[in-house]
This record gives structure tokens, C-alpha cells and sequence, in this order.
């Protein structure tokens, strides 16, 4: 088992101030990976906080239970020895897990963008993806393994924007920054928000998914020059919301238009024509009964966002 963190034992408590950041680029790993810590304890006495940001960084490395008992899973967050006490463990703090395929392809099983269990994350996640070479991975969780448990037959989501547990939940963010590989995952769950945009060196996302599932996704964001493209790629957009480039893109009258969602399996996009709202180049864009449409005051032209039938695409209207 690897923690990036510190190990809390018995019945001691712990409350690191600072940020937490772990690097693995090579090696096996047979058990966990955890990027924030190790809580031991079985006392509801204790408890473990992190005050700061949690970065985990995956640039390499064989990730297997040799005994496929799956303690093969890589949190970004906490692992706690059990259920009962991982709520005690809290991250006030945004917890970041990167897999990098730059230099080599990556494989890895589960991946939990936040804690184990109910442990708490006031903030927000992110899991992001960079690089050129396949990732394979079992299992994308944006939330903290807990979430997949319900309380009183309603779920719950245990990323917050504020230690108030009434609160609105904090933002589960599927990055792909400057992603120009294949995405072998057909299990993509608890993400509120999924962007493709550029790295620092301005390369655009061009991402390639395999029967993945994006019906969670309910924010979808694409810098101008990004697409999404693969086989049966499934989500319902009724009440997502869409946008496509800022108003700082450069784009004339010429230009031809993008493919920005390709699906060149069987079409299983539905509610298109029910998007909460959309937004074009940094512009309003409503819905005129086939697309949706700018109406950009002054403009010799406008944009429109519209379904290919196995897809989406932005043009000029």
C-alpha cells in the first residue's frame, strides 16, 4: 500500500495544514494507493483532516491484486481500516488525480477521485487526463466511494462546498486537458462536470472513449479546437448545460465548423433538444425547433450548435 499522507493509528487524531502531493511513475503496486492518508483507527473519537490540496499523479506503474480481491483501487482522498469511521477523515481542500499517459500507456482498476467510504471533502474533485498514449482503467468515481451507499433510501454525496451538510454538493470535474489518446473505461460515474481543454503547451483534446457511459455528466465544457469522439457513447442531456470556445476565439464567417461529439456507434444521445442552456463562443444560444442559435447583436453572422444524428456540431448559421 502506498499513502502519500500520514498513517493515523488507534486512537490519536491528526490535522495536517498544507498541501499533499504524490508522483508515481513506475513500480508495482499489489494493494491501495491512497493520495491523502492512512486512518487506522477504530474509535469515533478520532479523526484525521488535511487542510490544503491533494494532488495524486499517476505517470506510470502496474496497478494489480494479485489475489483479485480488489485492493487494487487508488484514492485520491483517505482510506479508512473501515466504514464505520471513514467519515471521521476530512480533506477541506481540492483533491486532483492526474493520469499522465505523456511517456507510456496506463493501465490501472479503480480509480476514486475523492475519499473511501463517507469520508468528507469540503471543496471538490477533479480527475484529469493528459497525455497521448490508451489509458484502461475499470472505473472512473468522481465522488467518494461512499457515495455509491444511500442513507434514509436517498443518495447522498459526500463532496461538499462547505463543512455544512446541508450544502450544495462540490464540484466532480472529469478533466481532459490536452488528451489526444483512447479512454478504455465503460464504468464513468459521479462526475457533475466534464471539460476538454488545452494543456500549456496549447494542445487541444482529441479524446477517444470506448463504450462509456456519461449519463452523470450534467456540465459539459469544450475549448475551441477539442472533441469528443468514439463507440456508443451514451448520455441524456436533458437539463445539461453546454459550451463551446470563449469569446477571446478568433472565428470569421469562413469558417467551416467543428464536430464536437462524434458518436460513430449506435446513437444513444438523447434529450439534445432539451439542454439547459447553451452557450456559443462565450454567447447565449437558444433552442428555434432544430438547433441552438446565437443572436449576437450587431454580428454579420451567428453560431448554432446542432445534432448530426450520431452527434453534435458547431457552425456557422
Amino acid at each position: 500500500m502506498v499513502v502519500a499522507g500520514d498513517r493515523v493509528d488507534a486512537a490519536t487524531s491528526l490535522t495536517r495544514t498544507g498541501n499533499v502531493n504524490l508522483t508515481l511513475e513506475g513500480g508495482t503496486y499489489n494493494y491501495a494507493v491512497a493520495g491523502a492518508g492512512l486512518f487506522m483507527s477504530t474509535v469515533n473519537s478520532a479523526d484525521a483532516e488535511i487542510v490544503g490540496d491533494v494532488t495524486l499523479t499517476i505517470k506510470g506503474g502496474t496497478f494489480q491484486d494479485p489475489n483479485n480481491d480488489n485492493r487494487d483501487w487508488i484514492y485520491g482522498g483517505f482510506i479508512a481500516k473501515n466504514r464505520n469511521v471513514a467519515a471521521n477523515t476530512t480533506i477541506t481542500g481540492t483533491v486532483t488525480v492526474k493520469l499522465d499517459s505523456t511517456d507510456r500507456a496506463l493501465t490501472v482498476s479503480h480509480v476514486v477521485a475523492g475519499s473511501y467510504g463517507k469520508g468528507k471533502i469540503v471543496g471538490g474533485t477533479k480527475l484529469e487526463l493528459t497525455g497521448t498514449y490508451t489509458v484502461t482503467a475499470a472505473e472512473l468515481w468522481g465522488g467518494c466511494s461512499g457515495d455509491y451507499y444511500t442513507i434514509g433510501g436517498s443518495a447522498q454525496t459526500y463532496v461538499k462546498q462547505s463543512d455544512d451538510p446541508d450544502a450544495e454538493d462540490g464540484d466532480r470535474l472529469l478533466s481532459f486537458t490536452g488528451f489526444r489518446g483512447t479512454l478504455n473505461c465503460s464504468k464513468i460515474r459521479d462526475f457533475t462536470s466534464a471539460e476538454f481543454v488545452c494543456d500549456a503547451a496549447n494542445n487541444a483534446s482529441t479524446v477517444t472513449l470506448t463504450g462509456c457511459d456519461m449519463t452523470y455528466v450534467s456540465n459539459w465544457t469544450f475549448a475551441y479546437g477539442c472533441k469528443l469522439s468514439g463507440n456508443n457513447i451514451a448520455n441524456d442531456f436533458t437539463g445539461d448545460a453546454f459550451a463551446y470556445g470563449t469569446t477571446s476565439d478568433v472565428v470569421t464567417s469562413s469558417w467551416a465548423g467543428a464536430n464536437v461529439l462524434v458518436d460513430v456507434g449506435t446513437a444513444t444521445l438523447t434529450g439534445f433538444d432539451h439542454l439547459d442552456s447553451v452557450k456559443l463562443f462565450g454567447h447565449a444560444a437558444a433552442w428555434n425547433g432544430t438547433a441552438y442559435v446565437t443572436d449576437i447583436e450587431g454580428a454579420s453572422f451567428n453560431f448554432r450548435l446542432y445534432s448530426t444524428g450520431t452527434g453534435l456540431a458547431v457552425g456557422i448559421a
